[in-house]
């Protein structure tokens, strides 16, 4: 090394922020996932460890009817939701065990499955906002199965057939995503629950299925944490979850549209009615004023039989009253009012 060389100082450059950019957003979008699956799906079971990975100190959670405000209400909440996911009802056997207080040998306990609960992911995006702060939008539909066990899948379910996590890999995740969350094990639901009928080889659409859309807001801090959580149901897709929900809300719908209709019309607010009957009544009106005064769209010669027809009316009401006469002088006078040629008008005229 030369004198000259061990004296030179490398110029500072800045760091290239676009690959950490990159793994930021990624990490945005898998935590996004995760919580949906923590919440929702069948991560794994929800505890203050992961929630404070996740979640803020000062974070909030919030619904259309509850509202947390703290990490620790927060994870019972989701540990909550998690243990509903999936009920099942036991034998009378291992009821009556647990009743005595009495151990038994480990084995399937289970009688029947009562309750299956699963998400199914959409859409994400994500927005920044003027501080900073980054928002993600996870669209999913949250499926709810009352008696699995009785269902068939009308589309041959299979684990690759749906998204039942946000570890299924899919055409668009990044690579980096799916190794930063990592993947359970997960059974498989079906795509279309339905039941089959006994002796027939038909499915009938299954009324204990219910699906409801839920948008997951979660607002990211500089830190990758997250400081609101908020979900979003549409109160349409709630009333759709009651049975006869769909058509009472369309039906109410359009009555209560058109009750706000006529009760705008009747207290003067709306307008356009008004409007619209005196532009129809202006325009027939002028629409009988061109056709008297010769304007109109008729041809010469049927303006000429319309002149025609009202010198004969007004020769026949003035022949009833005893003090109007009429004359044949009055009726050149329509050749005035027509443009038909002089060779074209009968010769009791010229």
């Amino acid at each position: 090394m030369t004198p000259a060389t061990a004296n030179i100082i490398p110029f500072p450059t800045r760091p290239s922020t676009q690959a950490s950019d990159a793994m930021s957003v990624v990490s945005r979008h898998a935590t996004a996932l995760e919580v949906c699956d923590m919440v929702y799906g069948e991560g794994e079971p929800a505890s203050l460890e992961t929630i404070e990975r996740f979640y803020e100190a000062n974070a909030g959670y919030e619904n259309p009817f509850i509202t947390a405000t703290s990490r620790s209400v927060i994870t019972d909440i989701h540990s909550l939701s998690r243990q509903m996911s999936k009920v099942d009802v036991s034998k009378p056997i291992a009821m009556l065990y647990t009743l005595l207080g009495l151990r038994r040998e480990p084995g399937s306990d289970t009688w029947f499955r009562a309750l299956r609960v699963w998400t199914e992911v959409g859409e994400l995006s994500e927005s920044e906002s003027f501080d900073g702060h980054r928002r993600c939008m996870v669209e999913h539909t949250l499926n709810v199965l009352f008696l699995p066990g009785l269902h068939s899948d009308g589309h041959f379910s299979h684990a690759g057939r749906f998204f039942p996590n946000p570890a299924t890999p899919t055409q668009g995740t990044p690579a980096a995503e799916l190794s930063i969350y990592t993947p359970h094990e997960s059974a498989s639901h079906p795509l279309d629950p339905a039941i089959p009928v006994p002796f027939l080889n038909f499915l009938l659409p299954s009324p204990l299925h219910l699906q409801l859309h839920v948008i997951t807001r979660l607002s990211f801090n500089e830190s990758g944490r997250v400081t609101h959580h908020r979900d979003f149901w549409d109160l349409k897709d709630v009333v759709g979850l009651v049975p006869g929900g769909t058509l009472a809300q369309w039906i109410g719908a359009r009555v209560a549209a058109t009750g706000l209709s006529i009760v705008s019309r009747m207290l003067g607010f709306s307008k356009t009615t008004v409007n619209a009957v005196a532009s129809e009544r202006r325009k027939g009106s002028d629409r009988e004023d061109d056709l008297e005064s010769g304007r109109g769209d008729l041809s010469p010669a049927a303006l000429y039989a319309r002149s025609a027809m009202r010198f004969v009316r007004s020769s026949v009401s003035s022949s009833n009253t005893p003090t109007r006469h009429s004359s044949a002088h009055d009726l050149p006078s329509l050749r005035y009012h027509t443009s038909l040629p002089h060779h074209g008008t009968p010769s009791a005229y010229r």
